[in-house]
């Protein structure tokens, strides 16, 4: 029922994902060939029924551990949005899967994090043979935007105050630059660097970004907002067949004077949708904790539904193993 993919060549991966509903930049060769720098070895498997075709997909990424051992992580996976996945058993095919990697990869600890939407069939599906982590990666829930949607509706399905800011900082007459050259990578790390020193909060790594953006290619865009020729306001998006996930974003000094951050968002949407992508992730909320409720507000007020992640998932060998992973990723805020 589920196959092990030896293919090197992630073009005909990159296809079967965009067949699925879930299909997300964390499961795709580009996000492999990045982690890749990072000392993670990405490996695929397909679960079919009866030879039939794809019902449930994985990249993990897997470290060597001492003894032979490995610890596994699948960002974004599985992907279980395919065509044929209501037809299938999710409660008899993940648990098997989960099983088979971790036993065919010697693994003791294994993490998977579904961007699929929550329902009690796959949360029963994923607990009979993981449980949910202590501490999260990731946030678990995101706000999504149907970009198929005309201009004026995404404008109307704003609140009040976004509207007020997309129109205010409009006649700011900021410039708007689009792409992924070095001049936008450089000052989109000066103005990250410059927000994270006024928050007090660690700065995006320069070559970091450098190598994500050169093993993503066209699968990403830097979109950066310049007012009297300095830049204010930047913002970085992955692509995935006809999705886009917000990445990473600075405001900063002049930008944050004039709000520029509602004006970029909303540049950033028209620019998505003249190229054809249908679907914009806000890249994640979190929902019910105080300290974050002005970015949740902010990504809430441009009108989107707010959706509900499967999320996070661990499987250990031996158990005990998950208080020692939990313990690690409670300093960590990014996947």
């Amino acid at each position: 029922m589920w196959k092990l993919d030896p293919a090197e060549d992630g073009t005909p991966w990159d296809r079967l994902l965009e067949r699925a509903d879930d299909d997300n930049p964390f499961q795709s060769d580009a996000w492999a060939r990045y982690k890749q720098r990072m000392g993670w070895k990405p490996q695929r498997w397909t679960a079919s029924i009866n030879g039939g075709p794809v019902v449930c997909c994985v990249q993990l990424l897997k470290k060597t551990l001492p003894l032979g051992r490995t610890a596994i992580w699948a960002p974004g996976g599985p992907v279980i949005g395919f065509p044929e996945t209501p037809q299938a058993d999710l409660g008899t095919i993940l648990p098997e899967g989960i099983r088979q990697i971790c036993r065919f990869n010697r693994a003791v600890y294994a993490r998977f994090y579904s961007l699929q939407p929550s329902t009690p069939e796959t949360h029963r599906s994923f607990s009979r043979v993981c449980t949910v982590p202590a501490r999260r990666l990731g946030s678990g829930a995101t706000v999504k935007i149907d970009l198929r949607r005309p201009l004026e509706d995404l404008l109307g399905r704003m609140d009040k105050k976004h509207r007020y800011g997309v129109r205010r900082v409009g006649n700011s007459e900021l410039q708007w630059a689009w792409g992924t050259s070095g001049t936008l990578l450089a000052d989109f790390g000066r103005l990250h660097a410059e927000m994270a020193a006024a928050k007090r909060v660690s700065a995006a790594d320069a070559g970091d970004l450098s190598q994500l953006i050169a093993a993503f290619k066209e699968g990403s865009r830097i979109l950066v907002g310049y007012f009297e020729g300095e830049p204010v306001a930047a913002c970085l998006v992955l692509l995935k067949g006809k999705g886009s996930f917000y990445w990473r974003a600075a405001t900063a000094g002049k930008g944050r004077e004039l709000s520029a951050s509602y004006a970029m968002i909303w540049e950033l949407l028209k620019r998505l949708k003249s190229e054809g992508f249908e679907r914009f992730d806000f890249g994640g909320i979190l929902p019910g904790l105080p300290s974050a409720e002005g970015i949740n507000h902010f990504k809430r007020g441009f009108g989107g539904t707010v959706v509900e992640y499967l999320g996070e998932w661990e499987w250990a060998n031996p158990s005990w193993i998950r208080w020692g992973v939990n313990a690690w990723a409670a300093g960590r805020r990014r996947w």
